[in-house]
């Protein structure tokens, strides 16, 4: 998400849209499996660590493709994260006119994991989020709101029910 969100053009190495946890260079390319990757992209389960992967590389390169402006000439804006864990979080947000997208990703987190790979309850409660003001904003996931951007995100929350925080905003007013 960072990658594909961030200023410049995105460079994703053909056949690395699956999780790849190889040590080859990827310049020394294998084979690329198309089939099975028009497959998976088709019949996505979100079980599925590749499917995860790829499903999210096609959704962010929709909505570049989708809102030009805001990757082109977007301005690019740093968020200070506050609260419990903050400094866990990298958050910038790119801005166009009547279009704003956040990208927030959890960083350097594994003490704050459990076991089975989720978030300790503990983990970034009571951080907060700021959000560029006069947007409604969406979690671009699945397009249920993000609340009120007077408030803040809750990120907590926000990371009990996404892997990564990405919102849509739309101008208001």
């Amino acid at each position: 998400a960072l990658k594909l969100c961030a200023p410049g053009i995105p460079d994703i190495y053909q056949g690395t849209e699956y999780l790849d946890l190889s040590l080859v260079d990827p310049d020394n390319r294998r084979p690329v499996d198309y089939p099975r990757r028009a497959q998976t992209l088709a019949n996505s389960d979100a079980g599925d660590p590749d499917n995860r992967k790829q499903g999210l590389i096609a959704q962010l390169l929709a909505v570049r493709r989708a809102h030009p402006d805001l990757f082109r000439r977007g301005s690019y804006e740093p968020l200070a994260p506050e609260g419990a864990d903050s400094d866990h979080l990298i958050a910038f947000a790119r801005l166009s006119g009547d279009q704003a997208l956040v990208v927030a990703a959890p960083r350097l987190v594994a003490h704050l994991l459990k076991a089975d790979g989720t978030y300790r309850e503990s983990a970034f409660q009571g951080a907060t989020l700021p959000l560029p003001a006069g947007y409604a904003w969406t979690h671009l996931q699945d397009g249920t709101p993000a609340g009120d951007d007077s408030a803040g995100l809750d990120v907590g929350a926000a990371l009990q029910a996404y892997t990564l925080i990405l919102l849509q905003g739309d101008r208001t007013g």
